[in-house]
């Protein structure tokens, strides 16, 4: 068929150096640790908390956003910032109708929302590495 494949390079490069490499995967085993923990005892604390936990997942994105934009260096155009902010306010609408409007006391909702949003910054940065 007069192909001809002499100039393939079967190599593959590595961009990153191998004690970069290496502290990348022990902060993401790190964080996938802390955040199971942090679920495992969430979830053996009150089973009716899921449904929070999904309505709260606004800050993951929000995080996990940032966290691109500022240690990757990803583009945040005027649509991904108008997103954000929109999703920053519905989830400041939810905190505050779930802190005031609960069946709880505000002290078990502060703390249950809490634990939620660092579980979600745990996700994020595992997300990003």
């Amino acid at each position: 068929m007069g192909i001809s494949i002499s100039n393939l390079s079967l190599e593959i490069s590595s961009k990153d150096s191998i004690p970069k490499i290496i502290v990348l995967i022990f902060f993401a085993s790190y964080f996938d640790i802390i955040g199971t923990i942090v679920r495992k005892y969430f979830n053996m604390n009150d089973k009716e908390n899921k449904s929070l936990e999904e309505r709260l997942k606004g800050f993951q994105i929000i995080s996990s956003a940032l966290l691109c934009y500022f240690t990757i260096k990803t583009k945040m155009y005027k649509q991904n910032i108008f997103s954000l902010i929109i999703i920053s306010i519905c989830l400041i609408i939810i905190i505050i109708i779930e802190m005031f409007y609960s069946s709880k006391d505000i002290l078990s909702n502060t703390k249950n929302i809490l634990l939620i949003l660092f579980s979600s910054f745990v996700r994020a940065n595992l997300d990003t590495i």
